[in-house]
């Protein structure tokens, strides 16, 4: 059937539903502005956390405690919140304004001249600063009401929101996401995965493009590595050219950088090499790898279950928020998650093939191949597919054949000569870094490394960030799957896979957000059966009149709507613009900074150096720059002085509190970059 004969067949309320999603959700969104409010006493409203939270007016110039969000600004309806995300609510026992994480009030906000606010209250009265100088509600009328004055401290055309063009990206992606969900329901197979895979590649580049600027934690490191790498492939550096001192076993300092094995590093430089160095480029491997990861979950459902149970967990995986934000490195650790994952689960779906294709040496090959290239991204967890393949070899009677155990062997040597030749050769060039790294993965056994500790619980309530689902239904996911995979030795072999990742994780010391994530593949197989199950038992049921009608209807308007929530466009929003962005909020600055940091690119050679930016800033100075280095601290006088005399061009970034010295010296003063507004 044709293309155009699919569409004739979708129902309106269909076209309804994405027609109002598309449209009507800029407009449901909130609107918020981030300001410093001033009394009429002349003094600034302080959350202050020294007087247990209550509102004061308390300073003269706005800081970090005097700053407020608005949320739902121009409405009668504002929600107020402070620098910590406290809500600013109304202490019922003192009628004063105090913040709080568990109660929400509503306040309305009258203009009268520009920037001059009356504040009203749920209760009817309006806001006054009293002699004590604190806020309360107790000016009865409108005549007496306290004048409040409104300094926005973001400008009003930073950017609060997603461009029109991302914003189209978004839409068209989950446009295309869930035109494949009625293309399956139609039984328009090759259509379905058509439209899955090119909405979830475009989405993935929405993400790409939605973060304008490097994250912190850890993808500025991962990503100034991977620029040194495209001239040094072999010799991985942070600081290429360390100038100053620097920590040997340090990697946010050192020169020298071994942290992660160099899979994804390579991928990535790669693509800056072909493209240029920018952020897309440096994404575009994670935006390939998610993207393939989508079409292997489909194949693993399809062949252990069914091709539902392969659409619906590919569908939700290509639409889950904490997959999407690994895309565009909002989470740590980032890219190197999205290529284990793609190579962990290519590594499974090659056993399956390799199974189900007469134990076929080639697909064994393979099989040796991707988990090597696994362990090349994050070590040892990499071989995972063996351990489930290996229980089977030994005790299952009729697998125990020495045909099965060579091509196991055979496929374990060829793991190992793709990821052991990068560690003899590191240990032979970098000795004394590469046995710490060694040294340093092996702790996380035992000890919980960087501070990065949680309970028995920890992995099994990540669940719910990973999928949107909490452990306990995902439990009855997984017990739906496990009944319906199709032989013994699958049910065997995954329920060995999962259970080993979960009990290892669980019994190490070091607790991260995404260890358990090189299995989710397997974990939205599972959470697909509870679709599954839900819309045959609720919806599928042909003693309704026209029953494939509703059936359509409601299963598109529990899919579109589950898949919207998925994407959670606010948090997007709130995390890579400047809306509902607080003072001490990182990023923020970052935001603010970034047109700056391509315009000092133009005139910045390899003799620049960069000094006295804010913390972390100077990875992304180094990457976005050919600076030789940045530093985020002041240098001494003795290093300018080296330094010049060495002759590098120093750059410093002016803070208002510069030392004497630096007017000393021939150094470039950067201004508008600490208080960029």
């Amino acid at each position: 059937m044709s293309f155009t004969k699919i569409f004739k067949r979708l129902h309106f309320s269909a076209y309804t539903l994405i027609f109002l999603v598309w449209m009507l959700n800029p407009l449901l969104a909130d609107d918020a502005i981030t300001v410093n409010i001033k009394g009429d006493n002349g003094l600034y409203l302080s959350l202050n956390p020294n007087l247990d939270f209550f509102v004061k007016t308390y300073q003269e110039q706005p800081g970090v405690w005097e700053t407020f969000t608005l949320e739902n600004f121009g409405t009668d309806s504002v929600v107020i919140k402070g620098f910590n995300g406290m809500t600013i609510y109304l202490n019922p026992k003192y009628k004063s304004l105090h913040g709080d994480n568990d109660s929400i009030h509503y306040f309305s906000f009258i203009e009268g001249k520009p920037g001059q606010y009356y504040i009203k209250t749920e209760i009817g009265r309006y806001l006054g600063v009293e002699k004590d100088q604190y806020v309360y509600a107790s000016r009865r009328q409108f005549d007496n009401a306290g004048i409040f004055f409104l300094e926005q401290t973001i400008s009003p055309d930073a950017p609060t929101s997603f461009s029109k063009t991302k914003d189209g990206l978004l839409y068209f992606g989950f446009g295309l996401i869930v035109l494949s969900a009625f293309s399956f329901l139609n039984n328009r197979i090759k259509w379905a995965l058509g439209l899955l895979i090119v909405g979830a590649l475009v989405l993935r580049f929405f993400m790409a493009m939605a973060a304008n600027y490097l994250h912190l934690w850890d993808e500025q490191y991962h990503a100034m590595v991977a620029k040194n790498m495209m001239d040094a492939p072999f010799t991985p550096m942070l600081y290429a050219n360390p100038v100053l001192p620097y920590p040997l076993l340090s990697w946010i300092e050192g020169h020298i950088w071994l942290h992660k094995q160099p899979l994804f590093l390579w991928q990535m430089a790669a693509s800056m090499k072909i493209f240029g160095v920018n952020l897309v480029a440096m994404r575009l491997s994670s935006i390939l790898m998610s993207t393939a990861v989508v079409w292997f979950i489909y194949a693993i459902g399809y062949r252990v279950v069914d091709r539902k149970t392969g659409f619906f967990g590919a569908f939700f995986f290509a639409l889950g928020n904490y997959g999407l934000q690994l895309v565009n490195g909002y989470h740590s650790t980032d890219h190197n998650d999205i290529a284990f994952l793609f190579y962990v689960t290519a590594s499974l779906l090659a056993w399956i093939e390799y199974w189900q294709n007469k134990r076929n040496l080639r697909w064994a090959i393979l099989v040796g191949v991707l988990s090597g290239m696994a362990v090349m991204v994050k070590w040892l967890p990499g071989l995972l597919v063996f351990a489930g393949w290996a229980i089977v070899v030994v005790f299952f009677k009729n697998e125990r054949n020495p045909r099965n155990a060579l091509h196991l062997i055979a496929a374990v040597i060829v793991s190992a000569i793709v990821f052991v030749p990068w560690q003899v050769y590191t240990l032979i060039h970098f000795p004394e870094i590469a046995k710490h790294e060694l040294f340093y993965n092996t702790a996380h056994v035992n000890q919980a490394v960087e501070q990065h500790e949680g309970g028995l619980m920890y992995h099994f309530k990540m669940t719910k960030k990973h999928l949107g689902v909490p452990f306990y239904m995902l439990l009855i996911g997984w017990v739906l799957l496990v009944r319906r995979i199709k032989t013994k030795e699958l049910k065997t072999v995954i329920i060995v896979w999962a259970a080993l990742v979960f009990v290892v994780f669980t019994l190490a010391q070091t607790k991260m957000p995404t260890f358990t994530f090189m299995i989710v593949a397997l974990s939205y197989l599972a959470a697909a059966q509870l679709i599954i199950v839900g819309l045959n038992t609720i919806i599928i049921n042909p003693q309704i009149r026209n029953a494939h009608k509703w059936q359509m209807f409601f299963s598109v308007l529990i899919i579109g709507f589950l898949g919207w929530k998925s994407i959670e466009y606010k948090a997007l929003r709130a995390r890579h613009t400047l809306w509902r962005k607080t003072a001490d909020d990182p990023y923020k600055n970052r935001i603010l900074t970034q047109k700056l940091m391509f315009n000092l690119a133009k005139d910045t050679t390899n003799e620049t150096i960069f000094f006295h930016s804010r913390p972390f800033d100077n990875i992304p100075l180094m990457f976005f720059t050919d600076a030789a280095a940045a530093y985020d601290r002041m240098l001494t006088e003795e290093e300018v002085v080296l330094l010049i005399k060495r002759g590098f061009r120093l750059r410093v970034f002016d803070d208002g509190n510069l030392p004497e010295y630096i007017y000393d010296h021939e150094i470039d003063i950067i201004n508008n970059y600490w208080y960029p507004l």
